[in-house]
């Protein structure tokens, strides 16, 4: 048996920060066996990794990335509102 890491990558608005450890049977460059049953190593919404640690590292950059897009959209929403906020009342 060979033991490889799982995360499940999640939709961007639901985080699921786990790593669980799987006993793989048969691995190739693109496939794992687990239980009899082929998997791919990347899909949609999982990815096995070699080490705990190079799971973790791969979980704390999607939550960056995440990190990242929700303050640029916190600083979009501050700019319209401080625009909004100084609208004047021009009799329209």
């Amino acid at each position: 048996m060979i033991t490889k890491y799982r995360i499940r990558v999640s939709p961007r608005n639901r985080p699921t920060p786990r790593i669980t450890k799987v006993d793989v049977e048969k691995e190739t460059p693109l496939y794992v066996w687990i239980d009899g049953k082929r998997c791919q190593k990347e899909s949609g919404y999982l990815k096995y990794y070699d080490s705990w640690e190079e799971a973790k590292v791969v979980l704390m950059e999607q939550a960056k990335i995440r990190l990242d897009d929700i303050a640029g959209q916190y600083e979009r929403t501050e700019l319209c509102f401080n625009l909004i906020q100084a609208l004047k009342n021009e009799g329209v």
